[in-house]
């Protein structure tokens, strides 16, 4: 697990999933802050995961897990 100090900039995400990611791993949840529509920081990071990356990923902004809807199907997309 890597934790990022609350800084929305794409760089200091980056950087430590450079550090975190290796070949072992096989699959990458991120919990971002945010909200849709409002964060670049999901583009960026999302962008950075399929070209660099290319391993399974499933990115969550924060704003849309405390809105409380659609849990259910959040957690379905990232078991699946």
């Amino acid at each position: 697990m890597v934790q990022v100090k609350p800084a929305i900039k794409p760089d200091n995400w980056i950087k430590e999933l450079k550090k975190s990611l290796d070949k072992d791993v096989q699959m990458v949840v991120l919990l971002l802050p945010g909200q849709k529509g409002k964060c670049t920081l999901y583009d960026d990071v999302k962008r950075y995961l399929l070209e660099e990356f290319p391993i399974p990923s499933q990115v969550v902004l924060v704003g849309t897990i405390q809105k409380g809807k659609n849990l259910r199907s959040i957690v379905s997309k990232v078991l699946i």
